[in-house]
């Protein structure tokens, strides 16, 4: 065959491997590297093409890049996770702030009835009287304070 150009050679020759190029003369020394990318040209499917090597890069390539995929997906479906796992975050807040608003209110509604209670004894002792142990100043409003108090 016969190449206008060197480039032209060589392009063909790139295409070539190991056993086509000795069976078509060139001889290349099995142990060295004439590409230099790493793979003896003995092992190299393309030994003058330095881009392709053999076999077993081609097998961890592709193992490369199934492995990019797995990772890819599974980024994935840890975001799809973060995200539920947020929005169920915002719902589990909102039913907590609604649960301390009913503590809150429980809470306040027993104020308002232990004052109610205060105030239906302040009314008939004839006393202002604050509402609380502190504010009871006589004998019979101190016991009777006691008593509700504790």
């Amino acid at each position: 065959m016969k190449f206008k150009s060197n480039s032209q050679r060589k392009a063909v020759m790139a295409k070539l491997n190991y056993s086509q190029l000795r069976n078509r003369g060139i001889r290349l020394k099995p142990y060295s590297d004439t590409d230099k990318d790493g793979v003896k040209n003995y092992k190299d499917c393309k030994p003058l093409n330095p881009k392709e090597q053999g076999l077993i890069h081609d097998i961890i390539k592709k193992k490369q890049q199934y492995v990019k995929a797995k990772e890819k997906k599974l980024e994935q479906q840890q975001d799809e996770l973060l995200k539920k796992i947020d929005s169920e975050k915002t719902t589990l807040n909102k039913h907590l702030q609604v649960q301390k608003q009913i503590n809150d209110n429980k809470k306040l509604k027993q104020e308002l009835s232990e004052l109610k209670k205060a105030n239906f004894y302040q009314t008939t002792t004839g006393r202002i009287i604050a509402g609380t142990k502190k504010a009871a100043t006589s004998k019979t409003t101190k016991k009777f304070f006691k008593k509700i108090f504790t």
